[in-house]
């Protein structure tokens, strides 16, 4: 993640196939966000391919909420993004 002034944006979380479902990517995420919000940011904020429900979800879980897209923004297979965004004081973790 990259925290630039008031802003944080995570770059990527990614947890091997065999411990999806067991927290990891949840917990990962969680660092990362109360790390962002001692740090004194405003929000956390990421990208997630479209067709990545799991992960969607996962996000909405905690917080984060759809925020806009960015056309075509994966390559192989070709994807557009949605920005996921979670302001501190909104909704804990």
């Amino acid at each position: 993640m990259n925290v630039i002034s008031d802003s944080c944006f995570v770059d990527n979380i990614a947890v091997y196939p065999e411990y999806r479902r067991q927290g990891v990517g949840r917990a990962l995420l969680k660092i990362a966000a109360l790390t962002a919000d001692v740090m004194g940011t405003d929000f956390i904020s990421l990208e997630v391919r479209e067709s990545n429900y799991a992960a969607i979800a996962l996000y909405r879980s905690m917080g984060f909420e759809e925020m806009g897209m960015r056309k075509n923004f994966y390559r192989h297979p070709q994807e557009n993004a949605l920005i996921m965004t979670k302001i501190f004081g909104k909704k804990d973790c």
